[in-house]
């Protein structure tokens, strides 16, 4: 893509649909450029399971991420033209890789599903001996910032628990805002005062919608209060389908009728 903007993506997802025809799904991050109104209407048109990643959640795309890092570092320059591009991707996909045990090239249909079916169960086997319960606290593992001294990787305090959330869990502070975090960046520890809120109470669990205008809702959180949010703020992580909020209010709406 000659630029990271809307224009861009949606002529690079025409040209990948052009050249694959069928596309299932599809996972990015939160970047605005993917949340267009053109991008989503691309998405709906064609079926794609379009989902987004979180505020706190880039684990579902750090298999995406380390292939990008692994270019750059092949590349060690920063610009990289079509040819070069072309180079270093014939030096990966040949190259045995020691996650997999194979070349990308090497990997057949079936070598591929045995590798997958391995995670699969290993993921189960980690969600159901690591399940963290609602009400339990826990701190965050902090991101390592470089140049700074480091003391604790942990947070000062503690959050609690409010639900799971296949493998991400949701952790909440004592004025409801919430925030959603992989398992691993969670231990429980019960020393130490509860944390007021999460990245300063942008997010709540949002309990039901009780109006609507042209861009917004507006929502009952829990603990009561009610603001007016953006109406994508409802399908976070899932921007092309209606969540079950608008599904129920829209259904409340009909009957009323």
């Amino acid at each position: 893509m000659p630029t990271k903007a809307s224009p861009s993506v949606l002529t690079a997802l025409k040209n990948l649909k052009s050249d694959v025809e069928t596309i299932t799904a599809m996972t990015s991050d939160q970047d605005a450029a993917y949340l267009t109104e053109p991008i989503l209407t691309f998405m709906k048109s064609n079926n794609i399971d379009y989902r987004t990643s979180e505020d706190h959640d880039h684990n579902r795309l750090s298999i995406i991420n380390r292939f990008i890092r692994t270019l750059r570092d092949m590349a060690i320059k920063r610009h990289i033209n079509t040819s070069k591009m072309n180079s270093l991707l014939k030096a990966y996909n040949t190259s045995t890789h020691s996650s997999i045990g194979h070349a990308p090239n090497e990997m057949t249909e079936e070598l591929e599903e045995q590798y997958i079916k391995r995670k699969r169960a290993h993921t189960d086997v980690l969600r159901l001996t690591t399940r963290l319960e609602p009400g339990t606290t826990v701190r965050i593992v902090n991101e390592n910032k470089p140049f700074t001294k480091k003391r604790s990787n942990l947070s000062n305090e503690l959050n609690t628990v409010a639900a799971n959330e296949w493998s991400n869990i949701i952790i909440k502070g004592s004025d409801h805002s919430v925030a959603t975090f992989p398992r691993f960046k969670l231990i429980p520890s019960s020393r130490g005062k509860l944390a007021k809120s999460i990245d300063n109470a942008k997010r709540g669990i949002v309990k039901a919608i009780i109006d609507m205008n042209k861009d917004k809702y507006k929502v009952r959180y829990e603990g009561g209060v009610t603001d007016w949010i953006p109406k994508k703020n409802v399908r976070e992580g899932r921007p092309t389908i209606q969540s079950p909020l608008e599904f129920d209010y829209f259904k409340a709406v009909e009957a009323s009728k």
